[in-house]
């Protein structure tokens, strides 16, 4: 009950937002997702990430996410490519990585049993390839890159490079 009470709330703000549901789901969607983005591939990908630099990137993203919305609603003769919301989640995505390393770097570095190679990628034993899927069908990888070539596809698709 409380979520459709928030709901309902929230479709009628989006009504005096003067945009469509699509701009605005797409916009959220670029203002929370750059901040987890760079923390989960940082902490999967090196051991030395830790929870301080996890917290700082997260919110510093969601107050770079509030400061762009805010510099292209009220400060005229902005840069055109800030704009578009991808271009926002790119900007706060690259930051998130610089401050998340930059803070991780200055703290003690995590506990052993917080990065055991269950959780994190082992860079020296590559251990990306064990346990995925005896079958090709049944492998992690296999999938991961289907998923890749299909949003690069898309991507393509819809840049604009074929349709004019």
């Amino acid at each position: 009950v409380i979520l459709l009470v928030v709901a309902i709330a929230t479709a009628g703000c989006i009504t005096f937002l003067g945009g469509s549901l699509f701009v605005y789901i797409q916009t959220m969607y670029a203002f929370f997702a750059p901040p987890f983005a760079a923390v989960f591939l940082l902490g999967i990908l090196f051991r030395w990430v830790t929870a301080a630099g996890a917290t700082v990137s997260v919110f510093a993203g969601f107050v770079l996410g509030i400061a762009m919305k805010l510099y292209v609603e009220i400060v005229p003769g902005h840069p055109g490519w800030i704009e578009p919301y991808n271009n926002q989640a790119i900007v706060s995505w690259l930051a998130c990585i610089v401050i998340c390393v930059g803070v991780s770097l200055v703290t003690p570095p995590p506990r052993p049993e917080q990065v055991t190679d269950k959780l994190t990628f082992n860079w020296r034993r590559l251990n990306i390839f064990e346990d995925l899927g005896d079958r090709w069908y049944k492998n992690v990888v296999f999938w991961w890159l289907l998923f890749v070539v299909q949003i690069l596809a898309l991507g393509i698709l819809f840049s604009g490079l074929f349709f004019r």
